[in-house]
């Protein structure tokens, strides 16, 4: 009797123990993703701030430009931009699963001894 319960109680744990594990893999995902996300707004703020740089530049010289001519000028920050957001999309679908798998995961279990 005392070996049924011990056993029951031990199995318990590892299962909490590997329930807890899983958990802090997903958490650690999720963070990483946030930090990737972050890091890639920051990306596309300077992509931004450079093509603003590049219009200052363009009105100070007193230019007159069409939108073909400032297209060409702004061609590879707005690429650049473009793909930055692209990724941004890729990864908060990313976030989005991860948060949707966690909310189905969470399962509390009393691992106490009866």
């Amino acid at each position: 009797m005392v070996e049924k319960n011990l056993t029951e109680f031990l199995t318990k744990v590892k299962s909490a123990t590997k329930q807890a594990a899983n958990a802090t893999v997903r958490q650690a995902k999720i963070a990483r993703l946030r930090f990737d996300l972050m890091t890639l707004h920051s990306e596309k703020a300077k992509h931004l701030q450079n093509m603003g740089t590049h219009l200052y530049s363009l009105y100070k010289q007193k230019t007159d430009f069409d939108q073909t001519s400032l297209f060409s000028n702004l061609d590879i920050e707005i690429g650049n931009t473009e793909s930055v957001d692209r990724r941004i999309e890729a990864i908060e679908a990313q976030l989005e699963a991860q948060h949707a798998e966690t909310a189905e995961n969470i399962e509390v279990k009393d691992v106490t001894p009866k």
